[in-house]
């Protein structure tokens, strides 16, 4: 888990909220708490930095995304980055019941689509 992201352990986020919020660094750029997790979603892994700095470039080239994952969990993470970013994306995991996967699919695949990320949990519907 540590290697994907130091958030999927448990209490580390919150005690880097702590830490930042006593040191009374609460709103790094002026935009309060959010801006703070936000930015220590990106600051706590190389991972999500190099991600970070990737995925600007990839949308500005007109390319699209597909980010594979063992654990659901960093799925979770990678959608709530997603979100904040205001990238537009699909998922699938293994609580994803096969039409709706399919329809993901589809939206994806369709012709003209602007869903720029497709997160996918390696053991989608239990095939591995």
């Amino acid at each position: 888990k540590l290697c994907n992201h130091p958030f999927l352990c448990d209490g580390l986020e919150e005690d880097l909220n702590l830490k930042y919020t006593l040191n009374g660094q609460q709103s790094v750029n002026g935009k309060g708490r959010t801006e703070l997790s936000r930015q220590l979603l990106c600051q706590s892994s190389g991972k999500m930095l190099l991600l970070d700095k990737l995925l600007p470039m990839l949308k500005n080239d007109g390319c699209r995304v597909l980010i594979f994952s063992q654990f659901t969990i960093m799925l979770d993470l990678l959608e709530e980055y997603l979100n904040t970013k205001g990238y537009t994306f699909e998922r699938i995991d293994g609580k994803i019941r096969g039409s709706d996967r399919q329809a993901a699919i589809d939206r994806y695949s369709a012709e003209g689509s602007d869903t720029f990320v497709f997160l996918l949990s390696t053991r989608a519907g239990g095939l591995g």
